[in-house]
C-alpha cells in the first residue's frame, strides 16, 4: 500500500494511554476533518411583525469530526482480523481524545457513531469514523498556563519561543486592559 499522506492520528480513551496510529503495511490513517461550528440562534416571531428576533445569546453547536481510513491486508483471513480489531479500538461508549500530526496540540473530546467498511478490493476496505464533537470546537492539548509542560510539537503559527520558558502573567479579568 502506497500512501502519500503520512499523517498520524492519536487517540486517547478515557483512562488508557494514547495510542498512534501511522500507515503501515496494513492500515492507513488518511485524514482528520473537523466540522464547522454552527451558531444557534434562539429566535421568537412576533405576531403582526415580519421575520424574527433573537432573543438571548447565540450558542454553538455541537460539530462532528471525520477520519478517514484504509486497509490493506494480505488475504481475507487477514482483513477479517482488522476489521474486529478496527471494531474494538472505535466502538466506545467513553469520550475519546483525538488529535493529527498536523496539530498535534489541538484536540477534540468527541464520541464516535457506527460506521461501515466499504470493500475496495479482495483484502482492501475503506472507511470512515464520524465522531460527534459536544463542544463544538477544537481545544488546546494543556492549558494556556502549561503550554510548556507539552513536550510534544507545536503546529505551525504558535510562533512560541523554546528556548525559555514563559510564565502566563495577567493583570485584570477581561482581554483589554
Amino acid at each position: 500500500m502506497q500512501v502519500s499522506n503520512m499523517q498520524t492520528l492519536y487517540i486517547k480513551k478515557q483512562g488508557e494511554p494514547e495510542i498512534a496510529i501511522t500507515a503501515n503495511h496494513q492500515f492507513a490513517f488518511l485524514s482528520l476533518i473537523n466540522g464547522t461550528p454552527k451558531p444557534r440562534m434562539n429566535t421568537y416571531t412576533p405576531t403582526g411583525i415580519d421575520g424574527q428576533i433573537q432573543q438571548g445569546a447565540i450558542t454553538y453547536d455541537a460539530t462532528t469530526v471525520q477520519a478517514d481510513f484504509l486497509i490493506n491486508a494480505r488475504n481475507a483471513y487477514e482483513l477479517d482480523l482488522l476489521e474486529h480489531k478496527i471494531y474494538d479500538l472505535f466502538s466506545s461508549r467513553a469520550v475519546m481524545r483525538l488529535r493529527s500530526s498536523v496539530s498535534p496540540a489541538l484536540v477534540v473530546y468527541c464520541y464516535p457513531q457506527p460506521f461501515t467498511m466499504t470493500r475496495v478490493d479482495y483484502a482492501e476496505k475503506s472507511f470512515s469514523v464520524t465522531f460527534n464533537n459536544l463542544s463544538g470546537f477544537r481545544q488546546s492539548i494543556v492549558n494556556s498556563d502549561e503550554i510548556f509542560k507539552f513536550d510534544g510539537n507545536y503546529q505551525v503559527g504558535l510562533n512560541l519561543p523554546r528556548d525559555k520558558d514563559h510564565s502566563y502573567h495577567f493583570k485584570s479579568n477581561g482581554c483589554v486592559s
